[in-house]
């Protein structure tokens, strides 16, 4: 049996500054059955989810465009999550310690960048980041065409070795995603592809994931 609570407390309404806290008490019971495990996909016990800052302007220098910048720890979610995402069907929620900065222009398109630490889950202790590891990005989002919305993104990750250990991973990831928003009555269709390449130690690394649907 699986339970997640959770509480939210934001402050500032509608800016330009706010504070968000998000805590999360993530248990499994009745678990001691051969075949049952516990791990930090399943608990996390009495810890932060998000603690930020964040500062809103919603129309820069009067042209009209919105910015946002998130600094603290925060979860994140881009573009259909196939790649980054705010778990929805695990008891425990990925989240990162950094800043997140965004540009755009109502839903005509969006510019958005990050540079973070992965929080490291512990089931029973706070969790904390490592600064053994990096991970950074870039994604554009650009709906002018309304049957031809488009995603592009890079994402960057360099993970420290540990001490007797060469499996240092240094990974950079280029994406990109055609899609049409889905109608009633109408055809909708999606494409999304990534290329990954880099290092695993001494090891070149090479991966891929295409997806198309319609």
């Amino acid at each position: 049996l699986l339970l997640r609570s959770r509480v939210r407390v934001g402050l500032g309404g509608n800016g330009p500054f706010r504070f968000l806290f998000e805590g999360q008490d993530a248990r499994a019971f009745f678990n001691n059955a051969p075949g049952d495990f516990v791990n930090s996909t399943t608990v996390d016990e009495f810890d932060i989810l998000q603690l930020l800052g964040s500062l809103t302007l919603h129309n820069v220098g009067g042209s009209g465009l919105r910015t946002d910048l998130h600094v603290g720890r925060m979860t994140l979610d881009f573009g259909l999550r196939r790649y980054i995402s705010r778990n929805d069907f695990r008891n425990t929620i990925n989240t990162f310690d950094g800043a997140h900065w965004q540009i755009g222009q109502d839903n005509t398109w969006r510019f958005r960048a990050f540079l973070v630490e992965p929080v490291i889950l512990n089931e029973v202790q706070l969790d904390q980041s490592t600064a053994k590891g990096v991970f950074w990005g870039t994604y554009v989002e650009s709906s002018h065409v309304p049957w031809f919305n488009m995603n592009l993104f890079y994402f960057g990750l360099n993970d420290q070795p540990l001490p007797n250990n060469n499996l240092q991973r240094t990974y950079s990831t280029y994406g990109l995603r055609l899609f049409k928003v889905p109608a009633i009555n109408e055809w909708d269709y999606e494409f999304e592809g990534a290329v990954q390449t880099g290092h695993l130690g001494n090891v070149k690394h090479f991966a891929y994931n295409p997806n198309v649907e319609a």
